[in-house]
């Protein structure tokens, strides 16, 4: 071919080289553009986290701390923590571990009793020696139980006793305050005497009622009726509000009531309880007066002695799920220090002791993986300020406690249910959490607590700790955002749908 002939041909190819060059550059931006993604949905726990942490980070809460850990129980995945490895303390959470270990330690057949017993003979109607009330350390023996004692000794034809009304307190030491509860705390009925001899949860009412007429001084009335206090009346029945305010007291240190301030004439009657200083003396008084009552006399004194007596005549047995029972429910602080002893006397065999209570406990949690080097176990209640417990170890003594089929059920309904019974009684309500958390609730002053179980809305149970510390305003902030908390996780759907 000719140049010439070549030269003609040109034209004729440039548009189908620039063509071909165009239709590679297009193929080459297809293939570069990535393909269209499916929406990636967040995990269910993220958008959990998120609800959570939107609760905790209000401003309210800025100086304060919380610690929580919140695990799926049937694969002990973690749905969410905070601060899970920190201490705090955990007021009356620590009821938590008690419970829970005198559950498993003492075993269901164990029995609180008090004995009426007498180391002498009866003959013809008469006690020839002394008649002794031994306790074992049942925190909710009451005036109730002291008359059904009662009643059976007149049932027996008893009518004199020759020798002494004797309180036999061997089976606790004679440490009667928890370590580290507050001096100023009495004669507040939360931190009662501790004894092996316990009447009424070692405390009394006081009712005040508005005198017959203005002027005069208002009129007392002690629940069960008793000799055992020195009544101070200052107070008076006046129509001037701008006098000062009724107030009820027990001196500390003594079983001197005072009354002062003003109660109107129309004034419904008001009630005042507190706790009783040496609670087994109280309880040989109140036992005295009761048989004189039922024409019973005593000859000899009211004496607190370690002398055990041969025969018995009669006995209240308290169950120990009845005791855990009321203690978790009620909150109880006699109960859980109680227990804690009995735990010490039952399993060292030495008079109860808190010290040897807590050992009992340590050893306990060191059992089912709870490190108690990381801690510190100070009372059985939750009352002091020394306890220090982690979100962490309560959700493993939670756990733990699901695995054992022997006491899970007791313990379980031995909780507090949200909106319906014990301290939660008033919460919840009207949420997806109302009769569906099981969980034990704690407070002291800066310290709110609630720890326990609720199933998510498909049905899976969880445990959850909730503990918050140095909160310096009315605790109903705290306890408003565990409510929200736990309706959250009442709501939430562990497995996606």
């Amino acid at each position: 071919m000719t140049l010439a002939r070549r030269m003609k041909s040109i034209p004729f190819l440039f548009p189908v080289l620039i063509l071909i060059l165009f239709s590679c550059s297009a193929q080459e931006q297809v293939t570069r553009v990535p393909p269209v993604q499916p929406e990636q949905k967040k995990p269910p726990t993220d958008s959990l986290r998120l609800e959570i942490d939107r609760v905790l980070d209000d401003s309210l809460f800025a100086s304060s701390f919380f610690g929580i850990d919140i695990i799926s129980l049937p694969d002990g995945k973690i749905l969410y923590s905070r601060n899970r490895d920190k201490l705090f303390h955990p007021a009356s959470n620590m009821k938590l571990f008690t419970t829970s270990a005198a559950l498993n330690t003492l075993g269901s057949e164990y029995q609180c009793r008090t004995e009426c017993l007498t180391d002498g003979k009866i003959i013809k109607h008469v006690v020839k020696k002394n008649l002794i009330l031994r306790g074992t350390g049942d925190p909710f023996f009451s005036s109730d139980d002291l008359d059904s004692i009662v009643n059976t000794l007149r049932q027996r034809g008893i009518r004199s006793v020759q020798g002494n009304l004797i309180g036999n307190l061997s089976y606790f030491d004679d440490i009667s305050w928890g370590p580290g509860w507050m001096w100023d705390d009495e004669p507040d009925p939360d931190e009662p005497f501790i004894t092996p001899l316990c009447i009424d949860e070692n405390s009394v009412n006081v009712i005040i009622q508005p005198g017959a007429r203005v002027g005069k001084h208002p009129v007392v009335t002690l629940q069960p009726p008793s000799t055992y206090f020195k009544i101070r009346n200052e107070g008076m029945t006046s129509r001037d509000t701008s006098g000062p305010l009724l107030h009820v007291t027990r001196l500390r240190n003594t079983n001197e009531l005072v009354i002062t301030g003003t109660i109107g004439p129309r004034m419904a009657a008001r009630s005042f309880r507190f706790s009783v200083r040496e609670p087994a003396m109280y309880l040989l008084t109140l036992f005295k007066d009761r048989l004189h009552s039922h024409g019973i006399n005593i000859k000899g004194h009211l004496l607190l002695d370690t002398l055990a007596g041969n025969t018995k005549v009669a006995e209240i047995i308290r169950p120990l799920d009845s005791v855990v029972y009321r203690t978790n429910k009620e909150s109880d602080n006699l109960g859980a220090e109680n227990l804690l002893k009995i735990l010490g006397a039952e399993v060292q065999h030495t008079p109860g002791s808190t010290a040897g209570g807590i050992g009992v406990v340590k050893n306990y949690l060191a059992q089912i993986g709870i490190d108690t080097a990381d801690c510190t176990l100070s009372d059985g209640s939750g009352v002091s300020f020394y306890n220090e417990v982690t979100p962490a170890m309560i959700t493993r003594l939670l756990e733990y406690q699901l695995r054992s089929p022997g006491t899970f059920r007791r313990f379980y309904e031995s909780l507090p249910v949200g909106g319906t019974d014990g301290t939660l009684h008033g919460r919840m309500r009207g949420s997806r959490a109302q009769d569906n958390v099981h969980a034990k609730t704690g407070s002291l002053t800066g310290v709110s607590a609630l720890s326990g179980y609720v199933t998510t809305a498909d049905g899976t149970l969880l445990a959850f700790s909730i503990l918050a510390n140095h909160y310096p305003r009315d605790l109903d902030g705290l306890r408003h955002a565990q409510d929200s908390l736990l309706t959250l996780l009442a709501s939430y759907h562990v497995t996606e749908k």
